[in-house]
């Protein structure tokens, strides 16, 4: 038996503590409060990158200690092939190299591809986790830091279940970018190798690099025998690219083939379902992977998404499809009871209920095709005629919406960009009024093309006047906007007969709730920080929040 002096039980007490400590040092440093950068391929207000937002908030809720999730955005989606910036690198690095985090979560193939470029070295010995990415690729990351959950688009599946909803289906509309980008190739080649595809022999219909009013007028030519694929939004006239749901509410009303997708996100916006990927159940096995990595456990290998099927009893019923066809324990949404009887009818009710429903199909019909006309209509709208950007109707009843957003906490705050262009009347008189219409297309196709943190929306207020909504901008993102703006006024635009001209602009910038808690108020201060920047010599950036409260009022 091994005796212990006094000495010697201390020294063996402090040992094992010391054993102990170290294996958990990791969890108690944690119940001090963690910190963890998300790192989005697409923007701020992107349907998937928000419904993932969600999955992780719910999965850290159930860590032990305060997880704190810093966001960042690449911006890929809206603007394709400018992720890849050294400056945003470096604005990365300096913003968190105080505040180490203790996990990066990169979302979306453009995000891993960008942090294995260029912010790797910066964070050697972080856990790294990827998710919505459809080919993640060596980061140069340690085996031990590194794991994710690789997207596998369920393509077989989603056309099984097509031709099981359509079976004289034919064709495949696929609207993709003029240049595709990897994940587009990697779409259009599985649907070219799909057995499914070959043993039906369906057509493959490329559409690319469409413009609204195109994917509008092709859509609403095709039937049944036709399905619509847009995984990746299609171009709006200035050559952005529409949201999936902002594309999804234009599109879906007037077409007569039913849309598909591969989201959960996009269930209830006009898709009719299938097997679908959910981002925010990825968002919350991405936190339960950190929550066990934290807790000692090593990182799993990793894995694939999980598929859920799930369908639009609307979007079910608009087309004719039964639920017979679908699988009997797929989630409905917008479920509605039958509107004939069941199977027990007499024959004089059978025979009621068949002229019933030819009545009801011959008013489904034209009530369809007025639907795609008013769909069109208020589409146009919405619609400024010179530059297709938004206009005001579309303005106001934004901010509505965004009103709403902030008072129910799903957005902090919302920036407004009153832009008004310098000498605008010198352009008319000099080069003439179709010149002058030249540059307002011009300059909003750059407007909406500028890269900035946060942008939501692109409107024509009035005359050269335009506005840009941004969401949830700190201080940082605030510098990068004005940054990017001054950057914009130095871009020549050509009115025509080779000659570029430099269109100057004074910018007002106003914030609610920083500078007003009224949203009605938001256009007023911002017209009137912009009116502040005309007064001190133009092509300027002022604050409403920088405007001291005896500035002269704007004349009216």
């Amino acid at each position: 038996m091994v005796h212990f002096s006094k000495g010697n039980r201390r020294l063996f007490v402090f040992i094992i503590f010391f054993i102990i400590f170290s294996l958990f040092a990791r969890r108690v440093l944690a119940d001090d409060g963690t910190a963890v950068l998300v790192l989005h391929s697409s923007h701020a207000g992107d349907v998937q990158t928000e419904s993932l937002q969600q999955g992780l908030r719910e999965g850290f809720l159930q860590a032990s200690h305060p997880v704190e999730l810093y966001v960042e955005h690449l911006d890929a989606r809206r603007f394709p092939g400018q992720e890849s910036t050294e400056e945003l690198r470096a604005l990365i690095v300096q913003k968190y190299s105080q505040r180490r985090p203790d996990g990066i979560i990169l979302s979306g193939d453009s995000a891993t591809r960008f942090f294995g470029r260029f912010l790797q070295p910066s964070f050697p010995n972080t856990p790294v986790v990827y998710v919505l990415a459809d080919d993640p690729r060596p980061t140069g990351h340690p085996e031990d830091l590194l794991t994710g959950i690789i997207q596998k688009l369920p393509v077989d599946s989603l056309l099984s279940t097509a031709l099981t909803l359509q079976p004289d289906l034919q064709t495949i509309h696929l609207f993709t970018l003029s240049q595709l980008t990897e994940a587009q190739q990697r779409l259009h080649d599985e649907l070219t190798a799909s057995q499914v595809v070959s043993e039906q022999t369906l057509d493959i219909r490329l559409e690319e690099d469409r413009q609204i009013e195109d994917v509008l007028t092709i859509t609403s030519q095709l039937d049944t025998t036709a399905m619509v694929l847009i995984p990746f939004g299609v171009r709006d006239p200035s050559g952005g690219l529409y949201e999936p749901r902002q594309a999804l509410s234009m599109i879906s009303p007037v077409s007569g083939a039913p849309v598909y997708d591969f989201s959960m996100a996009l269930l209830g916006e006009g898709i009719v379902g299938g097997p679908l990927i959910d981002p925010a159940v990825e968002g919350q096995r991405v936190a339960a992977i950190l929550l066990d990595y934290w807790n000692g456990l090593p990182l799993p290998n990793p894995r694939t998404n999980e598929l859920f099927y799930a369908f639009d009893d609307q979007v079910l019923r608009s087309f004719g499809f039964s639920r017979r066809d679908i699988p009997a324990d797929s989630l409905i949404l917008k479920a509605a009871e039958p509107v004939l009887p069941g199977e027990n009818l007499v024959l004089i009710g059978l025979l009621g209920a068949i002229v019933l429903l030819l009545l009801t199909i011959i008013a489904l019909m034209r009530s369809r095709r007025k639907s795609r006309e008013i769909a069109l209509l208020s589409y146009r709208a919405g619609q400024d005629s010179l530059t297709q950007l938004n206009n005001r109707i579309t303005l106001d009843n934004d901010l509505l919406n965004y009103n709403k957003l902030l008072s129910y906490g799903d957005m902090q705050s919302l920036t407004m960009a009153f832009i008004d262009l310098d000498n605008f009347r010198e352009i008319n008189d000099r080069f003439g009024h179709e010149a002058g219409d030249r540059v307002l297309q011009r300059f909003a196709n750059h407007l909406k093309r500028t890269h900035v943190p946060g942008l939501e929306k692109v409107y024509r207020f009035a005359g050269d006047e335009f506005i840009i909504l941004l969401k949830d901008l700190n201080e940082l993102d605030l510098e990068i906007l004005e940054i990017n703006l001054k950057e914009l006024f130095s871009t020549p635009i050509d009115v025509g007969g080779g000659q570029p001209i430099t269109v100057q602009g004074s910018v007002g910038l106003a914030t609610i709730p920083r500078d007003t808690q009224d949203m009605s108020q938001l256009i007023a201060l911002a017209d009137e920080a912009m009116y502040k920047a005309k007064q001190t010599g133009k092509n300027k950036i002022t604050r409403y929040s920088d405007i001291k409260s005896n500035s002269s009022p704007r004349p009216q």
